[in-house]
């Protein structure tokens, strides 16, 4: 035999080991798909966050908390109940203040004739809220800023005999209630979006 015929008798004699090789490329077809697995999984909290954000943009106040400030709006200022009311200014100012409501934002919810009456802190739909009166001796608007400043959407509807409306501009966001007066809370909304 000569030395090609030997050589090539010798190499296709020997079968290699290819299972190292095997065992690498497994390993890393398992790690790219544990890598996609991983990357699917983080597309899928992204699209669902972001799907969160969109509804919760584009969801309307809470029904409840509209109606929570509808019926506080009744017992405190239509049926009169006895609360614990700031009466004058000077003592209305640094509730004021906690909530961030500025005399221009109490200003502008001063249609001609109407004053700021009273105030106190209460809460509505659990949480600490600020409730302004403004009166103009016949007819009342109650008027709700929220602690959190949450971003509540403008929107109006009617609540027993009451029309109940959210607002938000910037910081100052809340809820106004009049009741058997017809325009007067959709023209506090209107005041209090326009400063």
């Amino acid at each position: 035999m000569n030395f090609d015929e030997r050589l090539r008798h010798e190499v296709m004699a020997e079968t290699p080991d290819a299972s190292g090789v095997v065992s690498a490329v497994r390993a890393q077809i398992e790690r790219d798909g544990q890598r996609r697995l991983w990357l699917q999984i983080a597309a899928a909290v992204m699209l669902t966050a972001g799907a969160g954000a969109a509804w919760q943009a584009t969801r309307p106040t809470h029904p409840r908390l509209l109606e929570a400030a509808a019926r506080d709006h009744r017992v405190e200022v239509v049926e009169n109940k006895p609360r614990r009311w700031k009466l004058d200014v000077p003592a209305m100012q640094p509730l004021m203040a906690q909530y961030h409501v500025g005399w221009n934002d109490v200003q502008a919810l001063l249609p001609v004739g109407f004053v700021l009456e009273k105030a106190k802190e209460c809460r509505i739909g659990g949480q600490p809220t600020l409730h302004m009166v403004f009166s103009d001796g016949n007819r009342a608007l109650s008027v709700y800023v929220r602690a959190s400043g949450e971003d509540m959407k403008v929107e109006q509807v009617s609540v027993q005999d009451a029309d109940v409306a959210a607002f938000h501009r910037g910081k100052l966001s809340g809820i106004v209630v009049a009741a058997n007066a017809p325009g007067l809370c959709a023209e506090a909304v209107r005041r209090l979006t326009s400063l």
